[in-house]
């Protein structure tokens, strides 16, 4: 059994409708990295609230992390601030035509390893830029036009024109 496997929401559905209780689970990079298939350099850190609503209970998960990539412009090794926040409602007794909802067992437990897994695959950017401002390669030559200030004038023939009429027309 791994460490979320099984959640225990007995303390939650002791307390009154909108009552909720607040955890915090740390995971290590290790075994993060297995859950979500993604390497992972940095712990990951997932705050939960728990809220009792009338037939169940309201997950709300926070999930905060650093991933250490290349920028996808200019291939420089880069830091990025990873969160995202996901709410998982968990009923008692689930109607079957409600999709979005998922059970509690007889034991009060719910599972939220496929909610966590959720928070971090969303949080990773699909591009990582070392900053918003990257200006990338040279397509020419592959020199990194952010460490060479005025790059195209010191190589005029480096710079491609790529307005639509310059572009081979087909036929």
């Amino acid at each position: 059994m791994n460490e979320l496997e099984k959640y225990l929401v007995k303390d939650a559905m002791q307390l009154s409708v909108g009552e909720s209780v607040e955890k915090e689970i740390k995971l290590s990079a290790k075994f993060a990295s297995e859950l979500v298939g993604i390497i992972l350099d940095n712990e990951v850190t997932i705050n939960l609230n728990i809220e009792h609503i009338d037939t169940g209970v309201e997950v709300g998960s926070v999930t905060e992390f650093i991933i250490n990539r290349t920028c996808s412009k200019c291939n420089k090794p880069t830091q990025i601030k990873c969160a995202n926040e996901i709410n998982q409602t968990y009923l008692q007794m689930p109607e079957e035509t409600e999709e979005d909802v998922l059970p509690i067992s007889r034991q009060l437990e719910i599972d939220i390893t496929q909610q966590v897994i959720d928070t971090i695959v969303l949080a990773i950017p699909i591009n990582i830029l070392c900053n918003k401002s990257c200006k990338g390669l040279c397509s020419t030559c592959g020199a990194n036009i952010n460490d060479e200030e005025n790059h195209y004038l010191k190589f005029p023939k480096h710079k491609v024109d790529v307005t639509l009429d310059n572009h081979p027309k087909i036929v």
